[in-house]
């Protein structure tokens, strides 16, 4: 329930994911068991309960993928005329964001970096806690003020960024993961 009231609210996941992530996918499965039990017994034995056995139904689909489907909600339309600008003399800078575990998570590093106009797009990888910022700013001072914006306004919303560097438009090496 708690995080249910922390995704509604955009407050990110509070590091519950950390938690209850290695369980959500059995947890789905059984609902789905539970779900289906629920619907044979409807189908065969109690055609009057359908009304609650669809109600159930719609809670548990609600509840089971509010987090996707609050990102999905939230998510907004790629800035179209700033990322056909990308293709030339934009820079991409890669930022290891802790507290980067589920995709409310993502979303709010995505808004809040991409919150930044030299910020024409942000990539955030999950599994390897990365913001992959493709920067419009001409020379290395313009593009390491902006990384360093970003960083203080990540760090502001919660989400703390404990490295980085500059990486060459269309490939590079990326920072090493945090042990």
């Amino acid at each position: 329930v708690l995080q249910i009231i922390l995704t509604a609210l955009s407050l990110g996941c509070s590091g519950l994911n950390a938690l209850l992530g290695p369980v959500r996918p059995p947890l789905l499965a059984a609902i789905l068991l539970l779900q289906t039990g629920n619907w044979h017994s409807v189908v065969t034995r109690k055609p009057e309960n359908a009304r609650l056995v669809a109600l159930g139904t719609a809670i548990s689909v609600l509840i089971s993928l509010s987090p996707e489907i609050t990102e999905r909600l939230r998510r907004r339309p790629q800035r179209g005329g700033a990322a056909e600008r990308a293709a030339d003399g934009a820079t991409e800078v890669s930022l290891r964001v802790a507290k980067v575990s589920c995709s409310v998570c993502e979303g709010k590093v995505r808004s809040v970096a991409e919150a930044h106009t030299a910020v024409l797009r942000c990539d955030v990888d999950i599994d390897r806690s990365l913001a992959k910022l493709t920067v419009d700013a001409a020379g290395e001072a313009a593009v390491a003020a902006v990384t360093a914006e970003v960083a203080a306004s990540l760090d502001a919303a919660g989400y703390p960024v404990t490295s980085g560097g500059r990486e060459a438009t269309g490939g590079g090496t990326e920072c090493e993961r945090a042990a």
